[in-house]
């Protein structure tokens, strides 16, 4: 293991997020906050500081390729080390003053999780509410995968931290430069930034409101700068926001290759492929079902208009599998069909290679496929059935890695949610908390409910609940290696 290498990894991405904290000065600038502004400065300081310090413990390792092993202890404490720089502006602006509240936001946000401690957002400084979006719209599209983009001294090495970033089963559309595909996907990633602040600023929203919520959509992340959450919005906004979301749920290298392949300018042969994904197809068809059920229930409670009832459900499914987490409504009143539903979606999530945490559908897309050749099999023990996904085969080893990671996703999500019970908690706050933060969704039920925030809950679940969004984040195997005595030798 080249520990000297692996300091020097984590010393550049401490200068990076040192750097990304500049952004926020003009927002406390221009309110006039100068204690906001000075507790920046110092953050900045001290972040720079730690960074300058790995790359000291890192000297002479310039030239050196980077290998699997470290390419697994940079991505694992890439994310713990965010956690650590980003909660120093929470904590030094007395915005979030407790230590393991200010790492839980910090966390939260990173992973693109979304739950909060904070009560209300009206009081927080507009510095502060910037950088908490702009963490999310780091770790949306990854931040080692910017790291990856921007850095092309890693040569080969970024190989190995871009498979390991990646979410999702398949690194499809790796290129053999992959610093190209990390820029290429940056690209789309910019591209549909910029199109939700102009979409949302014509819509009715103050640029401040504008950027930072289209930060949190396009992350899939949920933090808002109000506590109402979306609801504070127009219909028009909403509207905005689903459409947004359900496009950061989508493989983004679906999105490359429409860019490299001049896009649907092009003609139609891109655009139909890109229509025909068997994951996208099934990714719209989940939601349009759980829209449709979500709105019966909610008509059939007798509250709710046909079109009011069919904006809630669509708002809610769709921000609830994506793990994006904003709220128009405190669903945690709405039926227990209802409710059961979104827990149901929590565990879902998007496409590979998107923004959103979870499952995946493709993993749920293939496990359904090799269910039912198990099933063939049954009655017609002689029959060779394969799994295909479209014209492909999927192999064996894909297959294991699929089942392996059902098998420690709820395992890891039952382990967390034992030991919040442990804290005190109640059974639905405990379990749904759990997939929450593992999904990187951010609101559960009960005292976590969407009208509800991660306040109340012991410090020791807050710590438990942290390490649950790391791990679910970079898709439990990342993290799990690290507790393997084989990964420390040699």
């Amino acid at each position: 293991m080249n520990y000297r290498l692996t300091a020097r990894l984590l010393g550049l991405l401490t200068l990076l997020l040192a750097a990304s904290m500049l952004i926020c000065l003009p927002w406390a600038w221009v309110d006039e906050e100068p204690d906001v502004l000075w507790a920046l400065g110092k953050s900045i300081l001290l972040a720079a500081a730690a960074g300058g310090a790995l790359l000291l413990l890192g000297r002479g390792t310039r030239r050196q390729s980077i290998g699997q092993r470290e390419g697994l202890l940079v991505v694992s404490g890439s994310w713990i080390l965010a956690g650590l720089v980003g909660a120093l502006p929470f904590i030094l602006s007395g915005a979030i003053p407790r230590p393991v509240d200010a790492l839980f936001e910090s966390i939260s946000g990173f992973t693109t999780t979304g739950a909060s401690v904070l009560v209300t957002m009206e009081g927080v400084p507009r510095a502060i509410l910037f950088w908490r979006s702009l963490i999310q719209w780091l770790g949306g599209m990854g931040i080692v995968m910017l790291f990856v983009a921007v850095l092309p001294s890693l040569g080969i090495g970024g190989r190995f931290l871009y498979r390991q970033e990646v979410p999702g089963p398949a690194k499809a559309g790796l290129r053999p430069h992959v610093r190209d595909t990390a820029m290429t996907l940056w690209m789309v990633y910019m591209g549909l930034t910029v199109a939700e602040i102009l979409a949302l600023s014509l819509a009715g929203l103050e640029i401040f409101d504008a950027i930072c919520h289209t930060f949190s959509t396009m992350a899939t992340g949920g933090f808002s700068t109000r506590t109402a959450s979306m609801g504070a919005f127009s219909i028009q906004a909403q509207s905005v926001v689903i459409l947004f979301m359900l496009a950061a749920g989508v493989n983004f290298t679906l999105y490359a290759n429409l860019w490299r392949g001049g896009g649907i300018w092009s003609g139609t042969r891109g655009v139909r492929n890109f229509l025909r994904d068997p994951e996208l197809r099934l990714y719209v068809g989940l939601l349009a079902v759980a829209t449709v059920l979500l709105a019966g229930s909610l008509m059939g409670q007798g509250q709710h208009s046909p079109a009011e009832a069919l904006r809630l459900a669509s708002f809610q499914a769709v921000s609830i599998q994506t793990g994006t987490g904003f709220t128009t409504a405190d669903f945690n009143t709405w039926s227990p069909f209802s409710r059961l539903l979104l827990v149901m979606l929590m565990f879902v999530g998007g496409c590979a290679g998107s923004t959103c945490g979870s499952i995946k559908v493709i993993r749920f897309l293939i496990a359904g496929k090799l269910a039912m050749v198990q099933v063939r099999r049954f009655f017609r023990p002689r029959r060779v059935s394969r799994v295909r996904l479209g014209s492909e085969v999927v192999s064996a080893d894909m297959l294991g890695m699929i089942s392996g990671f059902f098998i420690l996703f709820l395992s890891t999500w039952a382990v967390l949610a034992l030991a919040v019970a442990a804290t005190g908690a109640d059974v639905v706050t405990a379990a749904t908390a759990s997939i929450a933060c593992l999904g990187n969704i951010g609101p559960g039920l009960a005292a976590v409910g969407a009208s509800q925030n991660y306040s109340a809950l012991a410090d020791s679940a807050k710590l438990f609940l942290s390490a649950g969004m790391i791990i679910g984040r970079l898709e439990v195997f990342t993290v799990l290696c690290l507790l393997s005595r084989s990964f420390w030798r040699a």
